[in-house]
């Protein structure tokens, strides 16, 4: 289990992301999806998180696909949970 946070900005925010990974096939398979908050402003930084099992332990990738359009990423951080 871990613990996925990221920093995002939106302006009028009600929109969304997802994290995907493949798992270590070629088929990504979506570990969550986030909303993004208006943060009023588009350098205006707010952090969201959100949990994930991953039970594969090879190598795998991960991608963030936008799901809704009008907001920035400035990081995201993977810790395992406590």
């Amino acid at each position: 289990t871990y613990d996925i946070s990221y920093r995002v900005a939106s302006l009028p925010g009600t929109t969304t992301f997802e994290m995907l990974s493949n798992l270590g096939t070629s088929n990504y398979t979506s570990l969550g999806t986030v909303d993004v908050p208006s943060t009023a402003g588009w350098q205006v930084w707010t952090t969201v998180s959100h949990e994930i099992e991953i039970s594969y332990s090879g190598v795998q990738t991960l991608m963030i696909q936008a799901l809704g359009k009008e907001w920035n990423i400035n990081w995201f951080e993977i810790e395992r949970a406590a």
